[in-house]
């Protein structure tokens, strides 16, 4: 509100872009769950604060001056301890639990030596400068610890990063891999675990979560559009956050961003 009324948005004769990001219910959702009292508690915050935005909107460019959307970067799974109080498999493992596993299979198998240099966000990164050292190859070491990190509680499915590379997924599992994959940043071996598992840096995790699976409870988000030209009526269809900027350049009229790989949004626009 500080900055509509500061910079005059909306009430300059041009079109203004204000992107706003209300992080309470990630870190409460987080900490808490989300069948907690406490998240409950905050998107009724949430809506009163929204509610205090759109008011101010309308007293300040006009009724029906100003569109709107609001969306989620992510679900979240149910807490596991949640999910065994009603008999379904759930659990946590720990970033340093799978890391020491690993290394120390691999010490096993080739002896001593800092094979993985770490293990975050669900992937192995493998210490490659020693790989070639001890005149391993590459990619049949990947498809080792694939083999290695499979047999883990909780994992479902393990590919390397030259697999990825090789393959093309148009849906599923793991064209989500493929999405958030980076060569030269992203790890050797990517993990994905079973439903109802969890990543726990706090590990055991008790009430808490959080995500990173390609499940609906992660990837199922809301995405509401209000305001300016947007009529009443809701929509089933699938759509993705990159749908979002082009729907809102086919509005104005204008060029779609540059990189823009998303499509218009045509139950919205009609």
């Amino acid at each position: 509100m500080e900055a509509i009324r500061a910079e005059q948005l909306g009430q300059r004769g041009v079109t203004d872009f204000l992107a706003l990001s209300f992080s309470s219910p990630d870190y409460i959702g987080h900490q808490f769950g989300p069948n907690s009292i406490e998240a409950e508690d905050t998107y009724l915050r949430l809506d009163l604060e929204i509610k205090r935005l759109l008011e101010y909107l309308d007293k300040t460019v006009g009724k029906g001056n100003a569109l709107i959307f609001l969306s989620a970067d992510h679900g979240a799974a149910h807490s596991p301890d949640f999910l065994r109080s009603h008999r379904i498999p759930a659990g946590s493992v720990g970033p340093r639990i799978m890391r020491d596993s690993v290394q120390r299979e691999l010490e096993r198998r080739h002896g001593a030596g800092n094979w993985v240099l770490a293990y975050d966000n669900q992937q192995v990164y493998l210490n490659r400068p020693l790989i070639a050292e001890r005149k391993q190859n590459l990619r049949q070491f990947q498809d080792e610890v694939a083999d290695i990190v499979l047999n883990f509680a909780g994992v479902t499915r393990a590919i390397t990063s030259d697999d990825l590379q090789k393959s093309h997924w148009e849906s599923g599992m793991l064209m989500f891999l493929e999405n958030g994959f980076f060569p030269k940043r992203s790890g050797d071996v990517l993990v994905v675990l079973e439903p109802g598992w969890l990543e726990s840096y706090a590990y055991p995790v008790n009430k808490g979560t959080t995500h990173g699976s390609s499940g609906n409870y992660d990837t199922h988000v809301p995405l509401v559009f209000w305001g300016w030209h947007v009529r009443h009526g809701e929509s089933r269809t699938p759509a993705a956050i990159t749908d979002i900027a082009p729907t809102i350049a086919s509005w104005l009229r204008i060029q779609e961003p540059d990189g823009c790989t998303g499509k218009p949004l045509v139950e919205v626009l009609r």
